[in-house]
């Protein structure tokens, strides 16, 4: 995974988690608020994934 930084990971995994985590998540239906909190554990994955990847 050439081009993957640990501040590249750490800039997309912030990006990312601000986009899901809203202020006003309290205020959406509970469904929608269940597929963000998926969404949310994918992206904590994905960053774990990769920063375990970019160590080899």
């Amino acid at each position: 995974m050439e081009g993957l930084t640990p501040e590249t990971i750490e800039k997309a995994y912030n990006r990312k988690m601000e986009a899901y985590q809203a202020s006003d998540q309290q205020n959406l239906p509970e469904s929608i608020q269940q597929l963000l909190h998926e969404k949310i554990q994918e992206v904590k994955e994905a960053k774990k994934v990769l920063s375990e990847g970019n160590k080899i």
